[in-house]
């Protein structure tokens, strides 16, 4: 049972959407297919590849003792660490270890990653063979701290040649020297070199060790079949929601009681009770009456000859006074009919297009006529 279905204006958006949803919706099924498909064919053309990962931890080491009170993350530069897994040393390392079968061009797309203020350091390597992709990682990560203890080896004697340069250097001023401040002053230095030379005899070159090698770890696949369909799903979602709401702004022809009402800027008023009943009209036509009780004047257009559609008319009439016209009378004749300052009660299936419904309104507005309400004996509501 069904009155009129006038809304909030507030709630006008949400009545919109809502319909666009539910009266489009196979809009959003297309959407998702759409969507579905898309992903389907990414994953067809884009290789798979196994992804394994090792995790290292870094030992902070360094060629100068003087930084041994700082906090082991503090010489830890993810950035730096990133550039010496993908050197090509370390890539080389790898395939030496690996032996044939490998080139150093392939092992050279590993990625590192890590916490700023950690010394966790996580090698990832991808592979179209998993057995490979786990190998791999492995190989590249055993490099890596090699070329970390390496690259830590040479800062370490570069150090030493220039403490030795520098001792050596003041050792001759000192000899030279006749000033006794100056021969102090140069004692006090010579001391300071020999003192760290001393203490770079203790410097570690532990580079670091294996906490989990990729064996260990969970090795996925890339892309991933159910991520990549669920984000196509979503996409799909997305652009069949924007294609309903497109479609039902752009209707061809109102299909609903909602759409009427959007249409007409006016209320839609229903049959009560199943077709051919006596009184199925009669709320209809006591509401139209309601909505026109101050009217000068009521016309009521009756779309069409059905057996529903002239009794709806002629209950609507009876209650409102009505004087009655065709709906497709020609619309100079129509105009003519209808007097300025009365209401139009729309009667029938109401089957127009958009654009005729839109062409009433311009005409009755046009002779300042109102339309009050639509009476819809469609079967569908």
């Amino acid at each position: 049972m069904n009155d009129t279905r006038t809304a909030p204006s507030d709630a006008v958006g949400f009545d919109f959407l809502w319909a666009a949803l539910t009266q489009r919706a196979r809009w959003i099924a297309a959407g998702i297919v759409v969507g579905l498909i898309a992903a389907a064919v990414y994953l067809v053309v884009t290789p798979r590849n196994y992804v394994a990962s090792t995790q290292v931890n870094v030992a902070a080491v360094s060629a100068d003792p003087l930084v041994g009170d700082k906090a082991p993350s503090m010489l830890v530069d993810f950035s730096t660490e990133l550039q010496i897994a993908r050197s090509a040393e370390v890539a080389h390392a790898a395939q030496d270890s690996l032996g044939d079968g490998w080139t150093t061009e392939e092992l050279q797309g590993v990625e590192a990653s890590g916490d700023a203020e950690g010394t966790v350091v996580t090698l990832t390597y991808s592979h179209p063979d998993r057995d490979r992709a786990v190998a791999g990682a492995d190989a590249l990560a055993t490099a890596y701290l090699d070329q970390r203890v390496e690259l830590t080896r040479t800062r370490f004697e570069d150090t030493l040649t220039a403490l030795d340069e520098a001792i050596k250097n003041y050792q001759t001023d000192y000899a030279a020297s006749i000033s006794s401040k100056q021969r102090q002053l140069l004692s006090q230095r010579l001391s300071s070199l020999r003192e760290r030379r001393t203490q770079l005899a203790y410097a570690s070159f532990d580079a670091g060790t294996v906490l989990s090698f990729a064996e260990d770890n969970p090795v996925y696949r890339s892309p991933s079949t159910l991520k990549y369909l669920l984000v196509g799903a979503l996409g799909g979602l997305v652009l069949g929601v924007v294609l309903s709401l497109l479609a039902y702004a752009w209707m061809r022809r109102p299909r609903s009681t909602a759409d009427l009402e959007r249409v007409f800027h006016a209320p839609v008023f229903i049959g009560v009770g199943p077709a051919g009943d006596a009184q199925r009209w009669d709320l209809a036509a006591a509401q139209a009456a309601h909505a026109t009780r101050a009217a000068q004047g009521v016309t009521v257009l009756r779309d069409g000859d059905d057996a529903e559609t002239v009794a709806a008319a002629d209950a609507v009439t009876h209650a409102t006074g009505a004087q009655m016209l065709a709906a497709d009378t020609h619309r100079a004749e129509r105009l003519a009919a209808v007097q300025q300052g009365t209401d139009v009660l729309l009667v029938g299936p109401v089957r127009w297009t958009t654009t005729q419904c839109a062409e009433l309104q311009r005409d009755l507005a046009s002779v300042g006529v109102t339309l009050r309400g639509i009476i819809t004996t469609a079967a569908k509501h």
